[in-house]
């Protein structure tokens, strides 16, 4: 029999963590989408982007610079490997820690609840018993 306290605590659904892994394998694509929209192209700093008024002020661009990285990584199509992990992964942890946090908001409320003495009430007449 199916009670309302089990349908107060909510956990990971395999469509949650499907659609979390989808995510992150899509969100490296997406990131280097975004390098590429804001001038860190294949061929280069594309005129009049941000990338190019970025490069503007900087003037000479020393190595190992985060503007040097994106260019490198816009050139090359592909993310370092430290930060595609790190892209990739966000969506599954936040996924975990989303559904982490409302159990315990819904375990806290459900603790609140049994003290009531109204709710006894009602959950013990649903229950029929």
């Amino acid at each position: 029999m199916r009670t309302e306290i089990t349908t107060q605590v909510p956990f990971i659904t395999l469509r949650g963590v499907l659609g979390a892994t989808a995510a992150g394998t899509l969100a490296p694509q997406a990131v280097l989408a975004a390098m590429s929209g804001a001038g860190f192209t294949a061929n280069g700093i594309a005129a009049t982007s941000a990338a190019a008024t970025w490069q503007s002020t900087l003037g000479n661009v020393a190595a190992g610079s985060i503007f040097s990285g994106l260019q490198s990584m816009g050139a090359v199509g592909v993310l370092s490997a430290p930060l595609t992990l790190g892209v990739g992964a966000a969506p599954i942890l936040g996924y975990g820690a989303y559904k982490y946090g409302r159990r315990k908001r819904a375990e806290t409320k459900l603790m609140t609840d049994l003290n009531n003495p109204a709710w006894k009430k009602t959950f013990w007449e649903k229950a029929g018993l």
